[in-house]
């Protein structure tokens, strides 16, 4: 099995990216995005390593 890698930008609130460095751009409203937090890996289940 091979890996595949397409980068990708995402602009969330506006037409375009601006910036070429980054992946996830939001538009100039209150905007983001809630992450989980893990402080043990071994308690997490179904996790894909992303490489």
């Amino acid at each position: 099995m091979s890996t595949l890698l397409i980068p990708a930008q995402v602009a969330v609130g506006k037409g375009s990216v601006q910036n070429s460095s980054i992946s996830l751009e939001f538009g100039n409203e209150n905007r983001g995005m809630i992450l989980p937090w893990v402080t043990n890996t071994g308690a997490v289940s179904g996790a894909v390593e992303i490489l």
